[in-house]
């Protein structure tokens, strides 16, 4: 097996965590004080299903070997918006003067163009996502 199926599984696997992560301590903060303990273990929870389960459509393992074009398709827009958050969260930390530019509501809308242009050039291979072979 190549690193990229392994690699975008983890990436998806992170995105999956900071979504339900984020989701469920912003939807218990008004009625549990530290919320985020409850919604750390369920990023972890999901984050770890998700990594499997992007493993198992990354390598191709669907039963007929083709690897599914649009779920790798998926899990690459998936895996673009983990890291990408990942990258801008650290450039935001490390770089004090671009702080105050980059906001939560910045830094996840350009992950998601990240996702939308992963997801979009990974579907000009052939017609499953792949490069097209003679």
């Amino acid at each position: 097996m190549s690193a990229r199926p392994v690699v975008a599984a983890v990436g998806t696997g992170l995105a999956a965590f900071l979504v339900v992560a984020a989701a469920v301590t912003e939807a218990l903060a008004g009625r549990i004080a530290f919320s985020l303990l409850v919604g750390l273990p369920a990023g972890l929870v999901a984050g770890g299903v998700a990594t499997v389960v992007a493993l198992s459509v990354a390598s191709g393992e669907n039963g007929d070997g083709s690897g599914g074009g649009r779920a790798r398709r998926l899990v690459d827009a998936a895996a673009a918006f983990g890291y990408g958050v990942v990258a801008l969260l650290a450039v935001r930390y490390a770089v004090p003067p671009v702080r105050s530019r980059l906001s939560t509501a910045v830094v996840v809308g350009i992950a998601l163009a990240l996702a939308v242009s992963a997801y979009a050039s990974r579907g000009l291979g052939g017609a499953r996502g792949r490069p097209r072979s003679r």
